[in-house]
C-alpha cells in the first residue's frame, strides 16, 4: 500500500469517526433536552392553568361587587315624562307612587340616587332608583302587588348577563304555560309552582325549580316544645339522697300554695318562681315576578331573605322550701 492509498484510507476513517462523533452528540444532547423541554411545556401548562383561575375569581368577584351595588336598586317602568323634568320633579313623582299607591311611607331621605335610564322613545324611560337602605328597597318590593291594575311596574335591577338569560327563558316559560303548568322565572332560571294547597302566599312549599338545588349548607333545626307538654322528669343520682325520707307534707282540703306544713307542725313558706322565656322571629318573604306577574319564592343569592323561625316556648318553675 503506497502512501496515498495510506492517507485515503485515513482520511476515510476520519471522516467516519467524525460523523459517529456528530451523531452520539446528538443523540445525547437530546436525551438531555427532552425532560428539560418537558418541564417548560408542564410549567406553560400550569401557568394556563393559573390564569385561568385567576380569570374566574376576578369574573367572580366583579360578578359579587356589581350584585351588591345592585343591591338596593330598583327599576320602574311606565311612568310618563314630563317636560323639564328635573332630578327634584322626578324624585317627587316617584315618592307620590311608593307612598300613595304602594303604601309605603318614603321620603326624600331614603332616596340615595335616581335617575331615568336608556334612550327616549315613547317619553316614558325607565327610572333607576337606588335606595340608602336595603330595608327600604324590601319593604318597596314587598308591597309591589299594590301595583296591581295601575300601568305603573317596578322590577330588580339585574346586570347585562343575567337580563340575556331572563330574556332566553321566555319562549320556555311560554311552553310550560301552555301545557297547563304554572311557571315563571326568577333571577336566570325557571320555577314552576302549584296552588292545590292551602298555603299563604309565597310560601315556599309547592314551588319547584329547574335549577339543581344545592345539598350543602343544611344546619339542623331546634325542636320545639309543644303547647301543654311537660319537661321530662329525671330522677336524682342516689349520692344526692339522703337515708332517711322527707316528712310528709299536709294540704288542707283548698291548699294555700305560698306555705305548707310539715307533721312536726312547722309552718315553713314556699316560693315559686317562674322563668318564661318566648323566642319569636319574623320571617320575611321576598316575592320576585316572572314575566306575567306570577309570584316565586326567593333564593338565599337573591334578597339577602331571613330564615324564619317558628316561635318557642320555654318555661321553668321550681319550688324552693
Amino acid at each position: 500500500m503506497d502512501k496515498a492509498e495510506l492517507e485515503d484510507v485515513l482520511n476515510k476513517f476520519m471522516g467516519d469517526l467524525r460523523g459517529t462523533i456528530r451523531n452520539d452528540m446528538k443523540e445525547e444532547m437530546k436525551e438531555q433536552l427532552t425532560p428539560i423541554a418537558n418541564q417548560i411545556n408542564n410549567l406553560n401548562l400550569r401557568a394556563t392553568t393559573q390564569d385561568n383561575k385567576i380569570q374566574l375569581i376576578e369574573e367572580k368577584v366583579d360578578d359579587k361587587f356589581d350584585t351588591e351595588d345592585r343591591k338596593r336598586n330598583i327599576l320602574i317602568f311606565n311612568m310618563q315624562e314630563k317636560d323639564n323634568e328635573t332630578i327634584e320633579l322626578l324624585e317627587s313623582m316617584v315618592i307620590e307612587m311608593i307612598v300613595n299607591i304602594m303604601k309605603v311611607n318614603c321620603t326624600t331621605y331614603h332616596i340615595d340616587y335616581i335617575s331615568r335610564i336608556g334612550k327616549n322613545t315613547n317619553g316614558k324611560r325607565p327610572i333607576l332608583v337606588k335606595f340608602t337602605t336595603h330595608k327600604m328597597k324590601i319593604q318597596i318590593w314587598k308591597n309591589r302587588r299594590n301595583l296591581k291594575g295601575q300601568e305603573y311596574r317596578i322590577d330588580q335591577d339585574y346586570n347585562q348577563e343575567t337580563r340575556k338569560k331572563r330574556k332566553a327563558l321566555v319562549p320556555k316559560v311560554k311552553e310550560l304555560r301552555e301545557q297547563g303548568v304554572k311557571a315563571s322565572i326568577h333571577r336566570d332560571h325557571i320555577v314552576t309552582w302549584n296552588n292545590d294547597q292551602d298555603e299563604a302566599p309565597g310560601s315556599q312549599q309547592g314551588f319547584q325549580s329547574q335549577q339543581t338545588p344545592h345539598t350543602h349548607n343544611k344546619k339542623r333545626s331546634h325542636s320545639i316544645t309543644p303547647e301543654g307538654g311537660q319537661t321530662r322528669y329525671t330522677a336524682t343520682p342516689k349520692r344526692f339522697q339522703t337515708a332517711s325520707r322527707p316528712s310528709a307534707r299536709v294540704f288542707s282540703q283548698k291548699p294555700d300554695l305560698s306555705t305548707y306544713k310539715t307533721n312536726d307542725g312547722t309552718t315553713h313558706s314556699n316560693t315559686q318562681q317562674n322563668e318564661e322565656n318566648i323566642l319569636t322571629m319574623e320571617e320575611e318573604e321576598i316575592l320576585n315576578v316572572g314575566t306575567q306577574g306570577a309570584p316565586v319564592p326567593t333564593q338565599p343569592d337573591d334578597t339577602n331573605q331571613t330564615n324564619a323561625g317558628a316561635p318557642g316556648l320555654l318555661s321553668k318553675q321550681s319550688i324552693q322550701a
